[in-house]
């Protein structure tokens, strides 16, 4: 196993945890697509087809280019990683949202795909971005939406993780050395957090 095979495999492990989290039943779609931990509907059937998270299917090499050419730079051997093991997420009913590539922008509630890794990196771009060359700009990988909302940023040379402030490249909030440490202990901090909270909807 090479280390890019090993490093997939990580984020693969790290992501199965949520599973073992959640009492409630999980689905696989036919595209691959993991939903894992079903929500109680509403009494007057709202909600019978919401999940706690979503883990999209992870892309094939072409999917992977596909992705880089939308956003028109190279991706980072680390996020390449990511992007075979889970096209994006959809974390505790949309707490926590790592983009990726949409292929598909209908309305038709059995489709299920991520937030798309364009917006933030080609289009609708973070203020100050100018200050960056277009290779070296950090990429906007995610975003939590709690309060005002925070987006996720992956430094492509060092390829640490930080938070700051919607729509602003800084200051940061927090950091963490990479994105398979920042997955692994956002997941487990929000786990923990998440015991304590009604997520069902509201009946």
């Amino acid at each position: 196993m090479n280390i890019s095979e090993s490093r997939a495999e990580r984020y693969r492990t790290i992501l199965s945890r949520l599973e073992r989290s959640c009492d409630s039943n999980a689905a696989n779609l036919a595209d691959g697509t993991r939903l894992i931990g079903k929500l109680k509907p509403r009494a007057d059937g709202l909600f019978s087809k919401a999940y706690m998270h979503s883990i999209y299917s992870g892309l094939s090499e072409d999917s992977i280019r596909d992705l880089a050419n939308m956003i028109g730079r190279d991706l980072p051997e680390p996020l390449m990683d990511f992007y075979r093991a889970a096209n994006g997420l959809s974390l505790f009913c949309g707490s926590l949202s790592i983009s990726g590539l949409r292929v598909d922008y209908s309305r038709n509630p059995e489709v299920r795909l991520p937030v798309s890794l364009e917006y933030g990196n080609a289009i609708d771009l973070p203020k100050r971005s100018d200050m960056f060359a277009a290779t070296e700009r950090p990429i906007l990988l995610g975003f939590y939406s709690w309060g005002k909302g925070a987006h996720v940023f992956l430094d492509p040379t060092s390829f640490g993780v930080w938070l700051a402030p919607r729509n602003h490249l800084s200051p940061i909030l927090y950091q963490w050395p990479s994105l398979e440490y920042f997955l692994e202990h956002e997941i487990e901090r929000m786990t923990v957090a998440s015991k304590n909270i009604d997520l069902s909807p509201l009946v």
